[in-house]
């Protein structure tokens, strides 16, 4: 039996799952799947119009053709909808004005849409845009969105005639309230910009550096009240992700202790001072992921560890070290975690030292590093590495702990076909 002639909803199934894997691997796609569908055929047409979940992904974009808006809202009806307004990829260098201009009749024919809303994204690089879209969004109700992310990348126009203080207004966003809000990310901008309801969060991400000189962020810090006002809005929080002067540096000394119950996985970049005393500020029992990155050359950070953490953090597991250029990773580190079962390097040039280190018996007993420690991730291996890590998974062996995985890219693990040593001692498993 012919593709053509295939019953519909078995043909319907094929466009639903067809799309799905579109939405996993990425839609930057000139004809998406949902459009060569329904002009294949006069029965593909008639299938696909009728397959509501083929246009509940909705791509705002500069110039955006409001009959084709029309279309997606109306065929994907009653689907809830997954918004995303892409004008983040225009060139940095042009003036955006033009960009604004357009967007106002596809945000009025969205928001007459918003109780359908589960997914929001907002991306551009005009600050006039950026403020459109707030404003637009100020005053809704979204019962049923549930994750929403606000992008500010940087436009080289607007810098050259816009101050940070001036991109320092405040704004709420959807205060006739999101119940079902669980992840929000504020990218580009600080949060003051864009304040939304925080009671049922449990995913945050707050990054002002993004695509700007660290001399030049986009917002103002934040306040000691106002930050205090974040942190105790967020008593369900699981995952915090933070980056750049979030808060005022000197208002953390007069910041409480910050109790988070519940936060399991917490990134922090740590080049500088504002994030080490945030580090110092909070209390996380439950933490099981702390994943630390930027940390710069010859930095002592057991140091920090001993005054500040220590007996904070009881049942930490995965510890990550991202885009770090020279830590001076001290034996006395792994002392303060002594459950760590998983230890990842990503984009790091201190990996072979902190390897080392790992290899060295502590300075009064012989007592292993990190006994229970099964699981490297390396990205990239460097060749130059590669001999160091058979000694460290010897070193392992012989201490009665041995490694049992070893995750890498798939072109290292390609890289290392004619290892046979560590083929036989560990499994290499290849990033997804």
């Amino acid at each position: 039996m012919g593709v053509s002639i295939l019953p519909d909803d078995v043909l319907s199934s094929i466009f639903a799952e067809t799309f799905k894997l579109k939405r996993a691997i990425g839609r930057h796609r000139k004809n998406p799947i949902e459009i060569v569908a329904s002009h294949v055929n006069r029965h593909w047409r008639d299938v696909a119009i009728h397959c509501s979940s083929l246009w509940c992904k909705i791509d705002v974009t500069p110039f955006q053709s409001i009959n084709l808006l029309q279309i997606y809202l109306v065929r994907s009806q009653p689907r809830l909808l997954d918004i995303d307004i892409k004008l983040d990829e225009v060139n940095p260098y042009m003036s955006p004005i033009r960009e604004d201009d357009t967007l106002a009749p596809s945000l009025v024919m969205l928001i007459a849409h918003v109780d359908r809303w589960s997914l929001f994204t907002s991306g551009c690089r005009s600050y006039r845009t950026f403020q459109q879209i707030v404003i637009a969004i100020n005053p809704l109700s979204a019962p049923n969105l549930t994750r929403c992310s606000i992008y500010l990348c940087e436009n080289e126009f607007e810098r050259r005639h816009l101050s940070t203080y001036m991109q320092g207004f405040g704004k709420l966003i959807f205060t006739g309230g999101m119940p079902c809000l669980s992840f929000f990310a504020c990218v580009g901008s600080g949060i003051e910009s864009c304040w939304p309801p925080l009671g049922a969060l449990t995913e945050l991400r707050l990054d002002s550096r993004l695509a700007y000189d660290d001399d030049d962020p986009p917002a103002g810090p934040l306040g000691g009240e106002e930050f205090s006002q974040l942190l105790v809005s967020l008593p369900s929080l699981t995952v915090f992700k933070l980056k750049g002067p979030v808060v005022s540096l000197d208002t953390y000394s007069n910041l409480p202790q910050i109790e988070f119950p519940h936060l399991s996985s917490l990134n922090v970049d740590i080049n500088i001072d504002y994030d080490l005393y945030f580090l110092s500020i909070i209390s996380a029992p439950q933490l099981t992921t702390l994943a630390l990155g930027g940390i710069p050359f010859d930095h002592e950070l057991h140091k920090f560890i001993a005054i500040k953490w220590i007996y904070k953090y009881p049942i930490l597991t995965h510890l990550e070290f991202n885009y770090s250029n020279g830590l001076e990773f001290n034996p006395i580190f792994a002392k303060f975690f002594p459950g760590i079962t998983h230890i990842s390097f990503r984009c790091c040039s201190d990996t072979l030292s902190t390897l080392t280190a790992l290899m060295e018996s502590g300075a009064d007993d012989d007592t292993v590093h990190w006994p229970q420690l099964k699981t490297i991730l390396v990205k990239p291996l460097k060749p130059q590495w590669i001999e160091p890590l058979c000694e460290f998974v010897t070193a392992r062996i012989k201490s009665g702990n041995a490694l049992e995985n070893i995750v890498l890219s798939k072109m290292d693990i390609e890289g290392l076909n004619e290892n046979e040593f560590l083929k036989r001692n560990v499994q290499l498993e290849s990033l997804t």
